[in-house]
Order: C-alpha cells, then sequence, then structure tokens
C-alpha cells in the first residue's frame, strides 16, 4: 500500500532532465531501484546498517546487469553509501537531490537512534531540508521535529485555542 501510494501519487511527477531521488534509509534499495527504473531518475540512497546496503548494491548490480541487456530500455543512474546519515562526507550527496523520502514511521530516526547524545537523525533531516534547493520535496512518514507546522494546522490549532 505504502508503494503504491508513493509512485502514484507522489513519485509520478518525477523528470529524468530534472529530478534526483534520495531514499534516507534505503534498506535493500527497492525504492531507488524503482524511481531508476519507471521514472528514469538519478536515484540514491544512504543506509545505516551495513549488511543492508552490501544487499542492495548486489541487487542493483544484478538488476542492471539484466536491464543493459535490453535494448531501448533507460533507467537512471543507481548509487548507494553506506554510514551514519549525521556524517559531513554524506551531506552534500543527500542535498544534491530535490526528491527525498524517509521512512520515519514510529520514531525509527527519532531519539532511540540517537547513540552518541547529540542530535536525533530526524533533527539532522530537519537541519538538511533547510539547505535543499528551492522547489525540492522531502517525504517522511512522521513530522520532523524541528520544522514547523504546516500553515493550516497552525491556524486550526490557534482557533482551537480562541486565538
Amino acid at each position: 500500500l505504502l508503494g503504491e501510494f508513493l509512485f502514484n501519487h507522489v513519485f509520478s511527477s518525477m523528470d529524468p532532465e530534472f529530478d534526483r531521488f534520495c531514499d534516507i534509509g534505503h534498506g535493500v534499495g527497492s525504492v531507488v531501484l524503482h524511481c531508476a527504473f519507471t521514472r528514469g531518475v538519478e536515484s540514491r540512497g544512504v543506509e545505516l546498517a551495513e549488511l543492508r546496503n552490501d544487499c542492495a548494491v548486489a541487487i542493483a548490480n544484478t538488476v542492471t546487469r539484466s536491464a543493459k541487456n535490453r535494448r531501448g530500455r533507460r533507467y537512471g543512474r543507481i548509487s548507494f553509501r553506506q554510514g551514519e546519515l549525521q556524517d559531513p562526507a554524506h551531506r552534500a550527496y543527500i542535498a544534491g537531490s530535490n526528491r527525498l523520502f524517509c521512512n520515519n514511521y514510529n520514531g525509527v530516526f527519532g531519539p532511540r537512534a540517537n547513540r552518541d547524545g547529540g542530535l536525533s537523525p530526524d533533527h539532522f533531516l530537519a537541519g538538511l531540508f533547510t539547505q535543499l534547493s528551492p522547489g525540492s520535496e522531502l517525504i517522511t512518514l512522521e513530522r520532523l521535529p524541528e520544522l514547523p507546522m504546516p500553515q493550516q494546522e497552525a491556524k486550526e490549532a490557534r482557533e482551537n485555542a480562541g486565538l
């Protein structure tokens, strides 16, 4: 259901000439591969877990090798990185995208993912979002803690409080 929603409603307007996609916490890379092969956009991902990243690379190698044997089929460039989201080496890699997805459902990037006592990955994402180029989209499944609530929601909260 999530995949159907993402690809039919969120990513359907991707333009291979303009858009660059990044999946933050890409797992085995299925969303990255889907965007590259069905939308033709450059697609990348960053994953904390080494095993999941290794699986994503292996799957991508197998799929792209198969695709190269089929004439007329174009797909976007695919790349994966493994490591901490907060690693400065990943900042430009992530911020070089203008369509980003992060499945941060159920606090997976929240305080419980904070290993060193600093900012959580959700806080880092909120800061990174402010550095993306104008018009960029970051789709998350839960609100990022440092971003203000949407204008309509803020208006309703003020009205409910009698302000």
